[in-house]
């Protein structure tokens, strides 16, 4: 028996930041997905510096002016503090750091818990040129520093819904085990005829051999009876030759 497991989904094009009036080079993608463990991003980015980048969540729906005109972190609850995407205490827009390999690609997926894809609409990605701690100190927002590339996700952003078989082990499973059990039993069964078989056959072997016998039995008779013929005749040659004498 399966399941279909439906999931909310959107992709996010990701832009180097760049002065205004001006639009960035494309680095790719970021594909963002319902989970029943928080929001999974999916990134596949690329023209980064290797190593650890700082990833957030902005308030605004705009790149404009180097990624300025996104505004700082998305912070509905007004913490004012910078813990990371594990800390409830902390703002909502932080984000677990991104890592580009040595030739500067994205594709490792990071998981924000506290974070679904209705979120996003109408704010922004923003990936940091630097790496982040998850801390105010000691440098604020982790230190990221500048913003490095820049996303848009519009409040009408399309999101799709995915789905995705599950197997589930149910009832199916103990109808194989009664198939099994009844494949067992033609086993048992076959195991059986051939029992029977073999029993025939050793009858048949026991009858094959009490045939022998009697043959044997049969043979040994007539070699008796042509001796006592034959001691029979020597008899009668001696009768005959004492009568002669």
């Amino acid at each position: 028996m399966s399941s279909s497991v439906w999931a909310a989904s959107l992709t996010v094009e990701m832009y180097k930041t760049a002065p205004v009036g001006q639009q960035g080079a494309s680095i790719g993608t970021i594909v963002a997905v319902d989970t029943e463990y928080g929001l999974l991003f999916i990134p596949h980015l690329h023209s980064l510096t290797p190593g650890i980048h700082g990833f957030h969540l902005h308030t605004n729906p705009s790149c404009a002016d180097q990624g300025k005109a996104a505004g700082g972190h998305w912070d509905p609850g007004k913490t004012g503090m910078h813990l990371g995407p594990y800390d409830s205490e902390g703002e909502l827009g932080d984000l677990p750091a991104l890592s580009a390999d040595a030739k500067g690609k994205v594709t490792l997926p990071v998981l924000a818990p506290r974070l679904k894809v209705s979120m996003l609409q109408g704010r922004s990605l923003m990936v940091h040129a630097g790496g982040d701690n998850y801390s105010d100190l000691p440098l604020p927002l982790g230190g990221g520093g500048a913003r490095f590339a820049c996303g848009v996700v519009a409040s009408n952003a399309l999101v799709t819904q995915s789905s995705a078989i599950q197997d589930v082990d149910t009832n199916g499973d103990s109808s194989d085990k009664g198939a099994d059990d009844g494949h067992s039993s033609d086993q048992q069964s076959d195991a059986d005829t051939s029992v029977a078989e073999g029993g025939d056959d050793s009858s048949d072997q026991q009858s094959g051999g009490s045939t022998s016998a009697d043959s044997t039995s049969q043979d040994t008779d007539s070699s008796s009876q042509s001796s006592d013929v034959a001691s029979e005749s020597e008899s009668s040659a001696d009768d005959s030759a004492d009568s002669s004498q």
